[in-house]
This record gives structure tokens, C-alpha cells and sequence, in this order.
């Protein structure tokens, strides 16, 4: 017995295989199973032999953390901010005059947008 077909996100059909000793197994049904017996079931399902086979459905993405964010957001003023300070400090002691920290600030107003903190 078969039952809960759907497609998964390489087209291949995710269902439950009542098993003789486990009960309900899950099991993937592809067309090119290096096992007979799982290109059977495979086209079984395509034949309609257990229901209709449910549309693939995308999984609604995972929140960040707070400690995934803020790591995100690091190695992004050091990849992309620090950088710009470095040289606004670097050209400003060169020239002897204060640093332009304009850039750097915009960089950095930026990075936050893009990884804001959970509220």
C-alpha cells in the first residue's frame, strides 16, 4: 500500500510505503532507481494506481536568528565597510585633513538594511 504521493523539489514523488515489519516508511520514487522494484512503484504512481500525486510545494523559508543576522552582518562591514573606512582614514592622514566618513556610513546604513534585527 501507497499513500501521500507528492513531488518534491527534483521531481521525483515523496510518498509512504506501508512496510511489513515498519509500518509507514518514507520512500522517493524515481524513474532511474538503480532498484527494479522502486521504478515499479514510480510508474505505478505516475499511473494514477494511488491517488493523484500532490504539486510540489515550496517550504516557506526558515527566520534568521539574531546570532545568524548579526554574523551576517559582520562579515559584511568586513567585506564591504571596513574597507571604505580604511581608506577615508588612510587619505585623510596622507592629506593631513579629517576623514570623509560619508561612504562609510552609507556602506554601513546599507548592510543594516539589508540584515535587519528582529524586532
Amino acid at each position: 500500500m501507497i499513500r501521500n504521493p507528492a513531488y518534491n523539489a527534483v521531481g521525483t514523488i515523496d510518498c509512504e510505503l506501508d512496510h511489513p515489519v515498519y509500518g509507514w516508511i518514507p520512500f522517493t520514487a524515481a524513474p532511474d532507481d538503480s532498484d527494479e522494484g522502486g521504478r515499479v512503484i514510480h510508474q505505478l504512481l505516475i499511473d494514477g494506481q494511488f491517488g493523484e500525486i500532490a504539486p510540489y510545494v515550496e517550504p516557506e523559508p526558515m527566520p534568521l536568528t539574531l546570532e545568524q543576522i548579526q554574523a551576517l552582518r559582520r562579515a559584511a562591514y568586513v567585506a564591504e565597510s571596513d574597507p571604505i573606512k580604511n581608506e577615508a582614514d588612510y587619505d585623510a592622514l596622507v592629506n593631513g585633513t579629517e576623514p570623509d566618513y560619508t561612504a562609510w556610513i552609507a556602506a554601513v546604513e546599507a548592510i543594516k538594511a539589508r540584515y535587519p534585527l528582529p524586532a
